[in-house]
């Protein structure tokens, strides 16, 4: 059998195309640019916060005596970066929250005063 000059070409090219084509969708995939949301909260304290929901809000003037302001939320990160550094969130709502802490030291709690305006807290727990 003999094979001829164009036979060979064609092989040739076919062989490319099956290798390069796995390869060109691995490049593709790893130059993605898409991202994904990183879960909401607040870094303070050197831990990270996620909102209880279920809790519901809670009114400041009730629970001034065990309160105290500790900061305001003071930097606003992209939905896809986790934070990582003290009074940072991000999430468009929490940006310049007011901070409350436990008087009585514990940590794994602290509220949000979202707007100024109103008395409402939100209740935030300490991933562990």
């Amino acid at each position: 059998m003999k094979t001829s000059k164009k036979d060979m070409v064609r092989l040739l090219c076919i062989l490319l195309g099956v290798a390069l084509i796995p390869l060109l969708l691995v490049i593709a995939a790893m130059n993605s640019t898409e991202k994904y949301a990183a879960r909401p909260g607040v870094f303070y304290n050197d831990s990270f916060y996620s909102w209880d929901k279920k809790a519901g809000e809670f009114s400041l003037q009730e629970l001034s005596d065990t309160l105290t302001q500790d900061g305001t939320i003071d930097t606003l990160l992209e939905m896809t970066e986790a934070c990582y550094d003290n009074c940072q969130t991000n999430r468009e709502e929490f940006y310049n929250a007011r901070i409350y802490r436990l008087k009585n030291g514990n940590e794994s709690i602290i509220y949000l005063q979202v707007s100024p305006s109103s008395d409402a807290l939100l209740l935030f727990r300490q991933d562990s």
